[in-house]
């Protein structure tokens, strides 16, 4: 640091292509992941600490930027933009939405730019500047495939995907892209950005357009290009004429097509405000992946058979579980639907109805993994462990009879019925009823790791009626299955003296 020199040997990478989809011929169909020395890593990890710290103490990322930002996230990201699409239409707005995508960002880095003007704003500068500018400067690369290597080449631009500092050089790269959007709202996880407006006549159809064109400016600006065929838009809200009689366009000046569905970060998002689309998506991916295992493994031992669920299919169904977990009897019966077919097959079992099942293995429900995160994300909240997706509404209360419990939105009440039934389903509104449920003890655990949290939060968990709505069940259920529904039964079973739960099969 003290010299501001890299060794050569440092900066030489080994490129392994990743294949990200579509054409396996074409190489823009493969991500570059550089390979380079463990010891430059640990010393980027270094640098990469004390510069976040700098950047995260003088607030000096993009406040909407939740790419490689602690305690922020795909999942973040998308909260944060659901909740302020659903709050928009509740105020009798349409919104539009589009999807940006640009070819190679990290590869396009312009090192000019980025050293000599965006790394020096940030105050970056003495040895630690030159140090970076040797870092980036003077690369070499070679690209190895099935064991062939290419000839080493110099590296002209770019960030080296796979460094510990690529992607806090890409983010400082990428921080004033909305300096100069005025009113729209531009949200970014590392290069992938949207940009969304609401929308109430014709010229503020205009007003978005022009925001897009100061994004395109932007990425002139800094030698960044767009992959314009890849754009895509959601066009939301009750007035239809403004929807068929306005049109967006690309950089180029071509048509962005509005779509149905867009698939954002691993979601599909729906034009609607549901998400039935990704739901169905979600169940046949899960099922195919069941359906995998159970052609694969002849087992059909327990042990074999969970460590299988959770490290193949259980993920599937969890991601950003806490955004899109539904509201619907039908849907929370077709994810369901899926592990009730699966613990049928584990040895011993095939007779058991689905609620004993469970309790056998010692596993939750669906519902109940859907709540478990969602209550687990609202204390994130309150601890201030990740960002609140509603902009700072969710507070917490202090009562030292009730214990502390988080604050609830109240539902508009002049939206429209289909936007309140989605709002009330929502993270912003159904998580802090969940937390507040809970019991006093585990509301109260602060300050301490998230693992913790879980310890408290499952030991109460384990005591709480588990039994989920599953077709052709002729038990009566007394409640809804909903960790509220079956705290608040258990609270008036204990205090009436009643036995509790109805006959079973």
């Amino acid at each position: 640091m003290d010299a501001g020199t890299v060794p050569a040997l440092m900066k030489r990478a080994t490129v392994s292509p990743i294949y990200k989809g579509g054409d396996k011929s074409l190489a823009k169909n493969y991500r570059p992941v550089a390979l380079t020395s463990h010891l430059i890593k640990v010393f980027e990890k270094c640098v990469r600490d004390k510069i976040t710290t700098h950047m995260e103490r003088q607030e000096l990322h993009m406040e909407n930027q939740h790419g490689f930002r602690k305690g922020r996230s795909c999942l973040s990201k998308l909260l944060a933009h659901y909740n302020w699409f659903l709050e928009t239409l509740a105020a009798g707005n349409n919104v539009d939405v589009v999807f940006l995508d640009f070819a190679k960002a990290f590869d396009k880095v312009d090192h000019g730019i980025l050293l000599l003007h965006k790394i020096k704003a940030l105050g970056l500068r003495g040895k630690l500047g030159i140090w970076l500018h040797d870092f980036l400067t003077e690369r070499v690369q070679s690209v190895v495939v099935d064991g062939q290597s290419s000839k080493e080449d110099t590296v002209m631009s770019g960030v080296p995907q796979g460094s510990v500092l690529g992607p806090l050089l890409f983010l400082i790269h990428m921080r004033d892209i909305g300096e100069e959007v005025s009113e729209s709202v531009l949200s970014s996880f590392a290069d992938d950005t949207s940009i969304s407006r609401p929308i109430s006549n014709v010229q503020e159809v205009e007003h978005l357009q022009e925001d897009l064109n100061k994004v395109y400016s932007w990425a002139t600006t800094n030698n960044m290009t767009f992959n314009e065929e890849k754009f895509e838009m959601l066009r939301c809200g009750p007035d239809c004429n403004i929807k068929t009689t306005t049109t967006l366009h690309t950089e180029g000046g071509g048509h962005i097509t509005p779509t149905p569905h867009v698939k954002c970060l691993g979601v599909y998002l729906s034009a609607d405000g549901s998400f039935s689309h990704h739901i169905t998506e979600t169940v046949r991916k899960a099922r195919g992946m069941a359906g995998w295992v159970m052609r694969t493994f002849a087992s059909r031992e327990p042990e074999v058979m969970l460590t299988l669920w959770k490290a193949l299919v259980q993920p599937l169904l969890d991601y950003c579980s806490q955004l899109w977990s539904p509201h619907k009897k039908a849907d929370i019966q077709r994810l369901e639907a899926v592990q009730r077919s699966f613990t049928k097959h584990i040895r011993g079992l095939h007779d058991l109805n689905y609620w004993d099942r469970l309790k056998i293995l010692g596993i939750y429900s669906q519902q109940r993994r859907r709540e478990r995160y969602r209550a687990i994300y609202i204390w994130k909240v309150l601890e201030k462990q990740v960002p609140d997706p509603t902009s700072l509404a969710l507070q917490a209360h202090l009562n030292e009879r009730t214990g502390r419990k988080c604050s609830r939105k109240t539902l508009p009440s002049k939206a429209p019925g289909r936007c309140k039934t989605l709002l009330a389903a929502s993270l912003a509104h159904e998580g802090p009823k969940i937390f507040n449920s809970l019991h006093k003890n585990v509301r109260n655990i602060t300050g301490c790791s998230v693992n913790t949290f879980k310890y408290g939060l499952d030991k109460i968990l384990r005591t709480v009626p588990d039994e989920p709505p599953v077709p052709g069940y002729t038990a009566k259920c007394r409640t809804s299955n909903t960790i509220p529904d079956q705290v608040a039964l258990l609270d008036r079973d204990a205090r009436t003296g009643s036995s509790g739960r109805p006959p079973r099969l």
